[in-house]
C-alpha cells in the first residue's frame, strides 16, 4: 500500500502540469491549444475551473470553447462548441468592449467559422478595435506579447489590406 501511495505521489509530483491563471500563461498555451489535442484538452479542463471575474480570462475560457470544436467529432458536437463559444464571448465583450486582446480571440475563432453558418458578424468591429489598438500602441496598453502576437497575425494571410499591413510593418516590434 505505501509503494502504491508513493508510486501516485511520485507520478502527480513529476508529471503535473502547473498552469496558472496569468495571462502570459494562458497565451502560450491557448495557442499550443489550437496546434494541439492534448494542450487543448489540459487546458479546456483548467479553465472550466476558472471562477473569477477577470474579463481576459474568461475570454480565453470563451475561446477554448471554440477551439473545441476543431477538435470534437460529428457535426452537431462542433456547432455546440461555436454556439457556446458565441454566447460566452457576447458576455465577455459587453463587459469589456475595447478589450483588444478579448476582440482578437474571438476575431480569430469566428475568422474559421463558415460564413454560411451566419456566424462571424464581428469580424469588422472586432479588427477596427484590434487596429485600433495596435496603431496606438503603446498608449493603448496592450500587453506587449499580446501586441506582437496580433500584429504578426495581422500580418500573415489575407486578414489584412495590403495599406494595412504597410501600417502594421511601421510599428516597432
Amino acid at each position: 500500500m505505501n509503494v502504491l501511495l508513493t508510486g501516485l505521489l511520485f507520478f502527480q509530483f513529476f508529471f503535473q502540469t502547473d498552469f496558472t491563471y496569468k495571462a502570459a500563461d494562458l497565451r502560450k498555451l491557448y495557442y499550443q491549444a489550437a496546434k494541439d489535442k492534448k494542450t487543448y484538452e489540459q487546458l479546456a479542463q483548467h479553465l472550466t475551473q476558472y471562477k473569477g471575474n477577470d474579463v481576459l480570462i474568461q475570454g480565453f475560457q470563451a475561446g477554448i470553447e471554440g477551439v473545441g470544436a476543431k477538435y470534437a467529432s460529428g457535426l452537431y458536437s462542433k456547432l455546440k462548441h461555436v454556439r457556446n463559444s458565441a454566447r460566452e464571448f457576447e458576455e465577455v465583450v459587453k463587459k469589456d468592449p475595447h478589450n483588444p486582446e478579448i476582440r482578437f480571440l474571438r476575431y480569430t475563432i469566428e475568422y474559421h467559422i463558415p460564413r454560411y453558418l451566419l456566424m462571424s458578424g464581428h469580424l469588422q468591429e472586432d479588427k477596427k478595435v484590434i487596429f485600433n489598438s495596435l496603431l496606438s500602441h503603446p498608449r493603448s496598453g496592450v500587453d506587449a506579447d499580446a501586441f506582437k502576437i496580433m500584429r504578426e497575425y495581422f500580418l500573415k494571410g489575407d486578414h489584412s489590406t495590403a495599406e494595412e499591413k504597410r501600417q502594421l510593418l511601421k510599428l516597432g516590434v
